[in-house]
């Protein structure tokens, strides 16, 4: 729960100033140590990937962290999905 509300978390932080428009490289540079979520999102959107697994939350938000996806486009390609039962 810490990690994703507590403004000492550093995830928490790589979130905050990617919301506000800075970019992965310029947060990671700054930030001087490692954010655990960002390497995670990789490994997990590339096992979903392998294994066929359709995990749209986590392949946005490595979309964002790697390809350059802003916010507001991870949040509109989210929000564009039909609704439905997912796992």
């Amino acid at each position: 729960m810490a990690t994703c509300s507590s403004p000492l978390s550093r995830n928490y932080r790589v979130g905050m100033r990617l919301a506000n428009g800075e970019t992965l490289a310029q947060i990671l540079d700054e930030l001087g140590s490692v954010a655990e979520g960002v390497r995670t999102t990789r490994v997990v959107w590339e096992y979903a990937r392998a294994k066929g697994i359709a995990m749209p939350i986590t392949e946005s938000v490595y979309r964002l962290l790697n390809e350059g996806l802003s916010v507001q486009e991870t949040l509109r390609s989210l929000m564009a999905r039909p609704s439905g039962f997912e796992y």
